[in-house]
Formats: C-alpha cells, sequence, structure tokens
C-alpha cells in the first residue's frame, strides 16, 4: 500500500544575529564619530592648556608680562579670590596703567615648592643694574593656578602736599577722599609688583612682603626746600586769609590765625564773653615757611606777627565794657602744602577742643589796650 506523503514546506534560513549598535556598517560609522569627538576633545583641552599656560611659572611670568605692558586688566586676572582679593574703592587708584612705570622687567622666576597654606614662586624683578628678589604665593583651585594677594600695601604720609604721586599717576587728596585732609591723615593705597616713584623722589623695585606678615611700607615725599616764589605766595595767600576773617564779627573767628580764646587778660581780671566784634588790620604780618620738619609738611611762621585791632565789648570783673584790644597773628595755626603744579596752598589748622572739635585758637593772641 502506498502512502502519499507531501514534502514539508520549506524555510527560509535563519539570519544571524545582528550586532549591538546595528548592522556592521552603523558600527563602523559609530567608532568613527566616537574618535572624531575624543579628538576633538583633547585638542580642546590642548588648546585651553597651552592658552592659558596654567602652571605656577607661567601664570607668574604672564601676570608680570601684563604689569609691564600697562593692562592692569588682565594682570588682575591672574590673582585668585582667595585671600584678600582684588583691592576697591580708593585704595586701589593706584592700580592703573598710569602707575606703570617703564625701565624694569621680570627677571627670573622658579618655583619653589610649598609652603604652610600655599606653593610659592620666587620672583626677581629689576633691570641690568640692578634687581630685587622676593616671592608670590600662588595656589591650585578648581584645575587652574592663582596668583594670592601679590599687591604691596603703601602708607602715604605727605602732609606737604595736597596729592598724592605715584609715578605718572597724581591725584589730589580731595578728590580721593572726599576733603581736604592736607595729608595730616595717613593714607593707604595697594601697588601692583614693579618700580615706583613717589612724589618724583627715588625710584624702588618693590614686590609683596611674605604672607601672613602683613608689613606696611611708609613712603613720604622728599626733602622741599622752598623758593623764593613759595614765599611771595605764601605772604600773599596769609594776607588774603587775614582779609577774610577781619569780615567775620565773632570774638575768636574759625579756621583764622587769630583770636580771643577764652578771654583776654586785663591787668587783673579777664574779659569775657566778648561781642559785637570789628576787626582791623593795622599792620600785616610776615610770614616765612619752614620745611625742615617733615612731620608738620611746610610750617607758616609769622617773623612779624602784625597787627589786627579788635573793639568789641565784653565782660570784666562784673562790668559790661566796650574796649580794644591789639592781636597778633599766631603762625602755629597755619601751614601750607604744595599743589601738583609746585604752588603752595595756605590754610589753618584749628587747635583742638573737648572730644576733638576743632576751637580755634586755645589761647589769646590779643592784648587789651583800654577801653574804647
Amino acid at each position: 500500500m502506498t502512502t502519499d506523503e507531501s514534502p514539508a514546506p520549506a524555510t527560509e534560513p535563519a539570519s544571524s544575529p545582528e550586532p549591538a549598535g546595528g548592522t556592521p556598517g552603523d558600527v563602523r560609522r559609530n567608532r568613527l564619530i566616537a574618535g572624531v569627538a575624543a579628538l576633538l576633545v583633547g585638542i580642546a583641552v590642548t588648546a585651553y592648556v597651552v592658552g592659558r599656560d596654567d602652571d605656577p611659572v607661567s601664570v607668574v611670568e604672564n601676570f608680570f608680562a601684563a604689569i609691564v605692558d600697562g593692562d592692569v586688566d588682565e594682570a588682575l586676572t591672574y590673582v585668585g579670590r582667595i585671600g584678600y582679593g582684588v583691592p576697591y574703592g580708593e585704595r586701589a587708584t593706584f592700580l592703573h596703567p598710569d602707575a606703570i612705570a617703564d625701565g624694569w622687567r621680570l627677571l627670573d622666576a622658579e618655583y619653589g615648592g610649598g609652603g604652610p597654606v600655599a606653593d610659592y614662586v620666587e620672583v626677581t624683578i629689576g633691570d641690568d643694574a640692578s634687581s630685587t628678589t622676593g616671592r608670590l604665593e600662588v595656589l591650585e583651585f578648581g584645575g587652574e593656578w592663582n596668583i594670592i594677594d601679590p599687591f604691596i600695601e603703601v602708607e602715604v604720609a605727605a602732609p606737604a602736599f595736597t596729592y598724592i604721586a605715584v609715578n605718572g599717576r597724581e591725584v589730589l587728596t580731595a578728590d580721593l577722599y572726599g576733603g581736604n585732609v592736607h595729608g595730616y591723615q595717613d593714607q593707604r593705597i595697594e601697588l601692583l609688583p614693579g618700580r615706583y616713584t613717589f612724589w618724583g623722589g627715588a625710584p624702588a623695585d618693590l614686590l609683596p612682603p611674605e604672607q601672613y606678615l602683613n608689613d606696611v611700607l611708609e613712603v613720604s615725599p622728599p626733602p622741599f626746600v622752598p623758593s623764593p616764589d613759595t614765599f611771595a605766595a605764601v605772604q600773599a595767600q596769609t594776607d588774603a586769609i587775614i582779609d577774610d576773617c577781619v569780615t567775620f564779627t565773632v570774638a575768636t573767628p574759625e579756621g583764622c590765625p587769630f583770636g580771643v580764646g577764652d578771654g583776654i587778660e586785663a591787668g587783673d581780671d579777664i574779659v569775657r564773653d566778648v561781642h559785637d566784634v570789628t576787626w582791623e588790620i593795622v599792620e600785616r604780618p610776615v610770614v616765612t615757611v619752614d620745611a625742615t620738619n617733615p612731620a608738620v609738611g611746610l610750617a607758616v611762621t609769622a617773623a612779624e606777627p602784625g597787627l589786627i585791632r579788635l573793639t568789641a565789648s565784653g565782660t570784666k570783673g562784673l562790668k559790661d565794657v566796650r574796649f580794644q584790644a591789639d592781636c597778633g597773628v599766631d603762625g602755629g595755626f597755619l601751614r601750607a602744602a604744595l599743589r601738583p603744579d609746585g604752588t603752595p596752598e595756605v590754610y589753618a589748622i584749628p587747635a583742638l577742643g573737648r572730644f576733638g572739635l576743632p576751637a580755634g585758637p586755645a589761647a589769646s593772641t590779643c592784648e587789651y589796650k583800654g577801653k574804647a
């Protein structure tokens, strides 16, 4: 008996599993893209490192290169926020291109190793004739090296000048501090490392002190020798001050080099409560300038005190009297300070009374002459 068997239906050959990520062509294409991306990242990183030169010595070299070029903004980009950071306000007045001198450069920079808090780079600045060596603190933070507190703190004492001059930059103290302090209040400024002259004096190459020493550099102007023109200008300005002062109708005019003070001796009595005042110039004082004591600047002294006549009313004993007194000019209350053009500015410095407030002459400059 014959059995009629039908052949099994033909089946398609099983396909090979597809590689992860796609076909072989896709894999090759993905690998190529990944390789190109890695190459681009490598180029970018290399370009950043080369452009930044981000190692301690290169950062310090770039910092000084920017200072020498007068590019203060660029120099400050290498200063880190750790520490005191970049100065601001009045203290930063001389972080300015005009305060950068020519003729010096960075001579050497060598990595010195780690300190107690930060690493440091030893630097030498100057020229072929002279040099100064110090160190700058550096610290790596966030993958970058930065310089820590590279500034020189300077205390300026200049009672003989109305301005501060650092290299080619001159700034009036009145503009800087909002009032004419005439140099009696020592001022503090901060400078970048470099070569500096103050009021045209001798140059000096300055580097910051070692960290945490808190050294402050004290500077003052070079000696000043008054000229005949200085004497003449001081006399003319003193005359103008007195002309203004005699227009006041008070016993002790504020800011004037003469006055009644606490009273006028009249024999065994003292005339007090002086009022109804008039002043008259009888003879002008003759003044001169003394520049021998830099602590007080240019002192104006009265070689001849002159004669300023006072007519006023007051209380003598228990009686009200109308009297006259002859008053002289007290040169101890006058000073002079030089302007940027070299001419003097004469001003009065009042004595200090209670709580440090101006009180005018503490003692009378007047001699009682009798009833008017």
